[in-house]
């Protein structure tokens, strides 16, 4: 079933996303009216595959394997499947009967899901959803995922200087209280550091008993939205089932988003009827949470220049020695000299490399190098004509395509310091005629446009060009 027959059957249940932000931006005394609910598809444009994706990709694998002849259609895998090996096959369970089929033991499914999480960074989604998370000003402070991924830990750390409370393992979550201020984030499934993940058919059928509990608990005067989560363990609806039994909880409804052209579970159709329960149409995770952030916060500042980063701070405060350790120990005292040489050696060229990967710099002549400090230096003492004339001079003498763009990145921060905008699109011109289709030289230059309707316009107009690149959109997504 998709969402056009949703719709179809159950118009009355339908509510925009304004109807939805309205209901979040209602709250008594800054405590959330939500708690949210997050699956696979909140992961999906941070580099995470979805579970549809590993269905289709162990399906193929699996039926290619046991059928002895190649993979053609969809459907023809799943009745071959479900004809030789209903013993362990299950349709309605396609993830985890796939997922425990492909992988004989715990220890090999933890490793797996390792290797699929490992290095992925938090989307601008996450983003969002830490500010909405503030403790000062809350819209959300309890998030449940059935996800083994570390997103939404990592996104706290990266964009705030909240420490939010996780809870992975069973045992650990009765010191969890609903009355703290803290986010919540609760891991309905465990975490892939763990080999205990539930991730088979048999381990999700059921929750651990604190999980459920704290399921419940947390449910008792809050609504529930429940963002890229396709209804895939009978564990989970189970619960909600039992909540909807009940005028006690779920007292601010159940909103159920789901994006065009996904396919809809009959357990999801079936809960889809009952009372307090709707369906809101979303585009995506991060485009929903950039819309309920802008409408209810409006801008975010988290990723504002002048905002510190965690690691600056911690360095700064081990400089600063309050308790005047390196007069008391010699290895403290080596250690914070050599951190203190780093940093200032980093502070040098840190003002773009640290935003473009310049591995050329390895490559670079004694003499070349030498020109590149000084124009970085000159940045950094704001002595922004010289800067501007060297790195012009310079450019005269490169021959190095990725030294040409470095240089000209520096001119582009430097016009755009001195308000020169004009000469800032200018020079990223020169950086999309080295090469065009390089998706960050055009988002480079869409923000040497002062007026944010001329960045926007200037992204969409090249947008077919990256519709596949969720950098470039989440760009798009974030103006």
């Amino acid at each position: 079933m998709t969402l056009d027959d949703i719709k179809k059957e159950l118009k009355h249940k339908e509510r925009s996303i304004n109807d939805l932000i309205s209901y979040i931006d209602i709250r008594n005394s800054n405590v959330p009216n939500y708690s949210l609910l997050l699956g696979a598809g909140a992961s999906v444009n941070s580099g995470i595959k979805s579970g549809y994706q590993l269905c289709e990709k162990w399906r193929k694998e699996i039926y290619e394997l046991l059928s002895e002849k190649k993979y053609l259609d969809k459907t023809e895998a799943i009745n071959f499947l479900i004809k030789h090996d209903g013993g362990w096959y299950n349709e309605s369970n396609e993830y985890s009967s796939l997922f425990e089929k492909k992988f004989d033991l715990p220890s090999q499914r933890r490793r797996f899901v390792e290797n699929e999480v490992d290095g992925a960074i938090p989307s601008i989604g996450y983003a969002y959803l830490t500010s909405l998370s503030d403790i000062q000003n809350r819209y959300f402070d309890t998030i449940f995922t059935t996800n083994f991924d570390d997103l939404i830990n990592e996104a706290f750390y990266q964009f705030s200087n909240i420490r939010p409370l996780v809870c992975a393992q069973d045992s650990s979550i009765h010191s969890m209280s609903l009355t703290s201020t803290r986010p919540k984030i609760v891991k309905l499934h465990g975490d892939y550091l763990f080999d205990d993940i539930k991730s088979t058919l048999r381990e999700t059928e059921s929750l651990e008993n604190n999980i459920k509990e704290k399921l419940i608990e947390f449910s008792k005067n809050n609504g529930m939205i429940v963002i890229g989560y396709a209804g895939n363990d009978r564990s989970i609806l189970d619960v909600i089932n039992h909540l909807l039994r009940s005028d006690s909880y779920l007292k601010n409804g159940l909103y159920w988003c789901i994006r065009e052209g996904d396919e809809i579970r009959p357990e999801v159709r079936k809960l889809l009827w009952k009372d307090k329960v709707y369906f809101v149409e979303i585009k995506g995770f991060d485009e929903l949470l950039a819309e309920i952030h802008h409408k209810v916060k409006g801008n975010i500042t988290i990723f504002e220049s002048s905002v510190e980063s965690k690691h600056e701070k911690i360095i700064k405060k081990l400089l600063q020695d309050e308790s005047k350790l390196i007069n008391k120990s010699e290895f403290i005292k080596k250690d914070l000299m050599k951190i203190n040489k780093s940093k200032t050696d980093l502070d040098i060229s840190k003002l773009i490399m640290e935003l473009n990967d310049e591995k050329y710099l390895k490559d670079l002549s004694e003499s070349e190098f030498k020109s590149l400090l000084k124009i970085d230096n000159l940045i950094k003492k704001k002595d922004l004509i010289d800067a501007e004339k060297l790195a012009e001079n310079f450019l005269n003498d490169i021959e190095n395509d990725a030294l040409f763009e470095g240089v000209i990145r520096r001119l582009i921060h430097i016009s755009k310091e001195n308000k020169n905008f004009a000469s800032a699109t200018k020079y990223a011109d020169k950086l999309i005629e080295i090469d065009c289709y390089n998706y960050k030289s055009h988002i480079i230059k869409s923000e040497t446009f002062q007026k944010i309707n001329e960045t926007y316009e200037y992204l969409i107009q090249n947008k077919n060009d990256f519709n596949k690149n969720y950098v470039y959109l989440n760009q798009i997504i974030s103006k």
